[in-house]
């Protein structure tokens, strides 16, 4: 099927697997291991990326401290969201105070300067956007073990518990070593997992280009052909 645009779908489970048969490629973003659920010739799991325009560390006097130790920005809608609340609650209850912010973007970005720890807790065991994001923005995550995480260089917690220790820990690094790891980490993410990666790796599959020139040019609209990505919601 052509045409110069690329269609983002949500589909049911149960109806994916007839829909990824039509198609010629099949991009999957969020859990690698959902790849399995199709019996395709040619699938691909997209991990999250994120735009260093958008996310980067702030400039600011060296003698300016964060405004809060922990933030999460997302929702906190008990009725969806029940087990972030309760992270959050635990956290609470152990003496950590986490700052809660519906934030995107540049405002999102601004926070992470601004805060030690930067809290994340995904939806349904996602590698979500939150992690390229935080890393891009240079501050230090704290997240969820979730399918993929490996690939960004970070380890997550798997409890509550160790979510506790995980921010204790990183709330008592020396600023130094904060620095440190965190440039590491932007570093890395810089190097794989900016939306040109992303984009580079769709158009090999689809031998439409190589190299970084077609990846930056293709970024406003894949080009020459239809890609339809499914989202696996559970």
């Amino acid at each position: 099927r052509a045409g110069p645009h690329w269609h983002l779908l949500r589909l049911d489970r149960r109806d994916q697997r007839a829909f990824a048969a039509e198609w010629s490629h099949l991009f999957l973003q969020f859990r690698p291991g959902d790849l399995a659920h199709f019996e395709h010739s040619s699938k691909h799991w997209l991990p999250p990326a994120a735009d260093p325009e958008v996310w980067h560390p702030l400039t600011v006097p060296p003698d300016s401290l964060p405004v809060h130790d922990v933030v999460l920005c997302a929702s906190t809608d008990p009725q969806v969201h029940r087990d972030r609340v309760a992270l959050v609650e635990h956290l609470q209850r152990a003496g950590i105070e986490v700052h809660v912010a519906h934030a995107f973007g540049a405002r999102a970005n601004a926070l992470y300067g601004r805060s030690r720890v930067v809290l994340n807790r995904s939806l349904a065991g996602d590698c979500n956007l939150r992690v390229p994001e935080v890393l891009l923005a240079g501050a230090r995550l704290v997240t969820d073990e979730v399918d993929g995480l490996s690939r960004f260089g970070v380890r997550g917690y798997r409890s509550p518990e160790e979510a506790v220790a995980m921010v204790r820990d990183a709330l008592a690094w020396l600023p130094e070593t904060h620095a440190a790891m965190t440039g590491t980490l932007r570093r890395w993410a810089l190097r794989q997992h900016t939306w040109q990666h992303r984009v580079r790796a769709v158009l090999e599959v689809l031998g439409l280009g190589e190299g970084k020139n077609a990846a930056n040019d293709a970024v406003g609209g894949v080009r020459g052909t239809v890609v339809r990505e499914l989202h696996c919601p559970g």
